[in-house]
């Protein structure tokens, strides 16, 4: 039985509150510790790839070749250039130098973010040989307070709905037992989880409406990073959501921590189902393998059949104590068993 079963049927609703209070302290601590190593991070990438390994960037052959025809011809149609509306899309090579941009910031910390969250889009990743052995240490610490923060995130919201579930479940049928109330929490987080996805990719189809991004690819994009694959069709941008309002950056971030809590939640919550009823299962076969060898212990040992456990023991072998203790304990469940009484392994 779980701690979530326990707080139920004990009905120890100061318990559950002092719970979820220190898993939201635990939340909020959590967040900002992985925040502040996810910019730390950020900042020292940017710190070996522009000031002290500067890396050079890669510059694309049509650009090349759009800039040698723009500097030798002279062809021009209609006053407008023909390689202009050929080249106009095509994006320049970054100039790297150890100065700090927006745009260069948000870069890194969506290397981190992503790294950390094991989304890997794809769209960004380590550039010199340097900042792929920097990754190598850093990964694994960064997983670990992601998975943290959103480990506490599910937790909260665990908490915050079996004590739901608890007053609801009182107000209605006035009764402390359910006798499902992990099913039904299964279901309210599972509910909870559709939701969390539905709220994040609205956030995302709001801050993309001007490219006219339909909410189908927005709702396909939150279930695939919620999930950890990232195919890469679709990838994070933070620095689009902060042009767009720093609001909508961190209800994006919240939405996401929950979201993913929630994902972790609804796993565990089948697992410990599953191993609960694997458990009772295994306790029903012993408790009948148990009954069976006790039968035929006292088809082969009748002379013991009507001993009194409070007799004498000590001039009876090892052997016979034990046979003895048996058939008293199968008196006992016998008698447990005739007068429906619950039995107590």
């Amino acid at each position: 039985m779980n701690s979530v079963d326990q707080c139920f049927e004990k009905h120890r609703k100061n318990f559950c509150r002092k719970k979820l209070k220190r898993n939201v302290i635990s939340f909020i601590i959590s967040v900002v510790v992985g925040m502040t190593f996810m910019v730390l991070a950020a900042l020292l990438y940017f710190y070996i790839e522009h000031c002290s390994h500067p890396y050079t960037p890669k510059v694309d052959s049509s650009w090349q070749l759009c800039q040698y025809l723009k500097e030798n011809t002279t062809i021009e149609l209609n006053n407008h250039s023909m390689l202009e509306t050929l080249c106009q899309n095509m994006q320049a090579p970054e100039n790297v130098t150890c100065e700090m941009t927006q745009t260069i910031f948000f870069r890194y910390f969506d290397l981190t973010s992503t790294m950390a969250y094991t989304v890997g889009y794809g769209h960004v990743y380590p550039m010199t040989d340097a900042t792929k052995l920097l990754t190598i240490f850093v990964v694994l610490p960064l997983i670990a307070l992601a998975m943290t923060s959103y480990i506490f995130a599910g937790k909260v919201i665990t908490t915050l709905t079996s004590i739901v579930l608890l007053i609801i479940r009182q107000q209605l049928f006035g009764i402390r037992h359910a006798r499902y109330f992990s099913i039904c929490l299964l279901g309210v987080q599972f509910c909870m989880m559709i939701a969390l996805s539905m709220g994040f990719a609205a956030i995302d189809y709001k801050v993309h409406e001007s490219s006219k991004r339909s909410f189908l690819d927005s709702m396909y994009w939150s279930m695939v990073t919620i999930s950890t694959v990232g195919f890469g069709d679709f990838y994070w941008s933070s620095e689009e959501y902060f042009n767009a309002g720093i609001h909508y950056l961190v209800l994006v971030v919240f939405c996401f921590l929950f979201a993913m809590g929630t994902f972790a939640s609804t796993i565990t919550q089948v697992c410990e189902l599953i191993g609960d009823y694997s458990k009772r299962t295994y306790q029903k076969q012993m408790s009948k393998r148990k009954t069976k060898k006790l039968e035929r212990s006292l088809r082969e040992n009748k002379s013991f059949a009507n001993f009194n456990a409070t007799e004498e023991v000590e001039i009876y072998s090892q052997k016979e104590i034990e046979i003895i203790q048996d058939v008293t304990w199968y008196k006992i469940h016998q008698r447990k068993r005739r007068h429906s009484l619950p039995e107590r392994m």
